[in-house]
């Protein structure tokens, strides 16, 4: 077995960002094509050959566009971005312990491509992701956001499932 200091799974990535650009392509027949199967095809064959390999497809580990970035903000709050969209800003005296542990398994949880309808709230303030939790909303994060708890909430699942739909599009389009 050979062994790399890089991310096998970062040229999946790539040919994902390359299948994707392709759509919006006009369709000219440029010779490098007539050698080279369209990225969306390439890009299930390295899915095929990495899982052959179990190697697992942490994308998160990959690239920065397919992982939750933790970015201080004022206050000692603490936001939680996924592609540059805000998905939640955690707040108090332990809103960095949280954030990052937010961010292992919301991270964890992306990388699997889960459907929206894998998202849900249980008990009024905790997100799910395929019934496991991700992360609790306090008081505290709804007070620094000037909403109640509920609202909050649901401002955090919906923006988790505009990132899932962004997500999806990106890795899966000829699902």
């Amino acid at each position: 077995m050979l062994y790399s200091e890089y991310q096998p799974v970062g040229i999946l990535t790539f040919i994902e960002r390359l299948a994707k650009e392709q759509r919006f392509m006009d369709r000219i027949d440029m010779g490098i094509f007539r050698t080279h199967p369209p990225s969306r095809e390439r890009a299930e064959r390295l899915v095929r050959h990495l899982g052959e390999r179990n190697i697992p497809l942490r994308r998160s580990m990959a690239s920065l566009a397919y992982r939750v970035v933790l970015r201080d903000a004022e206050n000692g709050q603490v936001e939680a971005v996924f592609d540059r969209r805000k998905l939640i800003t955690f707040a108090g005296p332990d809103a960095r312990r949280r954030a990052e542990e937010a961010a292992l398994k919301l991270n964890e949880f992306f990388d699997q491509v889960p459907d929206l309808f894998d998202v849900s709230v249980r008990s009024g303030n905790v997100i799910v992701g395929r019934r496991q939790e991700l992360f609790r909303v306090r008081p505290e994060d709804a007070a620094a956001a000037k909403v109640s708890t509920e609202e909050l909430t649901r401002q955090a699942s919906a923006a988790i499932k505009r990132s899932l739909y962004l997500l999806a599009y990106r890795v899966w389009d000829g699902r």
